[in-house]
């Protein structure tokens, strides 16, 4: 007899944290759940601790996969569910005891919306709350704006959604790797509503060894792929990443570049422009420059990912190479753009235009 709700919980090597998440989900005012851990090639304690686990409790399932990665856990614990509702949650969090009963009365009351998040308080690697909270928005309306505008606008770990719903879009993508929710967030809110709830009912434990502490172009990379493949498909244009199988190699000669679309090619040029600037390797000018320019265009345009520091930084790198090559009108527009993203904050530019070139 299935449950009503399915928790998926993938975990590698987590064994400082998962008992304690574990027993968050165990706890849990709303009973009637299955929790398939789903491990993904753990070295450490991690196996031993959620056998335990098992023993003590028949509503935990383990799953165990080879250490293929992130989204292949999350399919597994898709495919494998049972419920009618599958909610998320992390091997280093900690869900509030109401969470589940808050969700589903939710989503029970409100038949349009596909899937809700929560706010989320912050906490240390010891535990710690640091008093930061979430200021996600509530109405479907305003998290379909934002994911478009702002990026992604929901927590992965506290999301509850209608099994059916996520099975009906294909569920995660490979190819979106570190911004897998983003894309599976867009595409669902192309025929369903998404909403948050106002309370904070997970602890989100921010510690050097997780996924999401590393904020790097890949991630970034998928972000803007999943706006890409958004913008085109609500402009009734097919997705142009659906041949995509696994994640685009930042690199034109690797990445069957020639067998991409043409908008895809562009953003895997731009970052394995970015790529090549941050790692100091060489490549010809005429694929540097024609990145930098492409970059600069696709920032105009709302991509180079999420965060305006962050982008301010990579749009101030731009301006240094195009300075660099003489190209001094370029990098006067990318450096005003890294300003108007971060004032105050934009890392100065280290060249001088000639008088009279910007």
């Amino acid at each position: 007899m299935s449950a009503t709700i399915s928790v998926v919980l993938p975990v590698r090597n987590g064994e400082a944290f998962i008992a304690s998440a574990v027993e968050s989900i165990r706890r849990q005012t709303f009973a009637d759940f299955e929790l398939l851990l789903v491990d993904d090639g753990s070295v450490d304690g991690t196996p031993a601790i959620v056998a335990d686990l098992a023993r003590q409790d028949s509503r935990i399932r383990l799953l165990h996969q080879p250490g293929l990665g992130l989204v292949p856990a999350l399919s597994l614990g898709l495919q494998q569910s049972t419920g009618a509702f599958v909610a998320r949650m992390d091997g280093d969090d900690l869900a509030a005891p109401e969470r589940l009963e808050r969700q589903l009365a939710f989503l029970s009351e409100h038949s349009h919306v596909a899937l809700v998040g929560t706010q989320i308080r912050y906490m240390d690697a010891t535990g710690r709350l640091t008093g930061d909270l979430s200021h996600y928005p509530l109405a479907p309306g305003d998290v379909e704006t934002a994911l478009m505008e702002r990026g992604c606008c929901i927590s992965h770990p506290t999301i509850m959604a209608r099994r059916d719903a996520l099975v009906s879009i294909g569920g995660y993508r490979s190819a979106f790797l570190a911004a897998e929710d983003y894309d599976l967030f867009l595409r669902l809110a192309d025929s369903h509503a998404l909403a948050n709830l106002p309370e904070a009912l997970l602890d989100y434990r921010r510690h050097d060894g997780q996924v999401s502490s590393a904020k790097d172009l890949r991630q970034r990379f998928s972000h803007d792929l999943s706006v890409l493949a958004a913008r085109r498909r609500r402009a009734g244009a097919p997705d142009p990443t659906l041949a995509l199988v696994e994640p685009p190699a930042l690199d034109p000669a690797h990445c069957g570049f020639g067998r991409l679309d043409p908008s895809v090619q562009e953003l895997v040029m731009i970052y394995a422009t970015l790529q090549h600037i941050a790692s100091g390797v060489g490549t010809s000018d005429e694929l540097l420059l024609a990145g930098v320019e492409a970059a600069v265009r696709a920032a105009g345009n709302g991509f180079l990912g999420v965060g305006r520091k962050q982008r301010s930084r990579l749009l101030s790198a731009l301006a240094r190479t195009a300075a660099q090559h003489h190209l001094w009108r370029l990098a006067g527009t990318a450096a005003s753009m890294a300003f108007r993203e971060a004032p105050g904050r934009a890392p100065k530019l280290l060249f001088r235009p000639p008088a009279g070139m910007i």
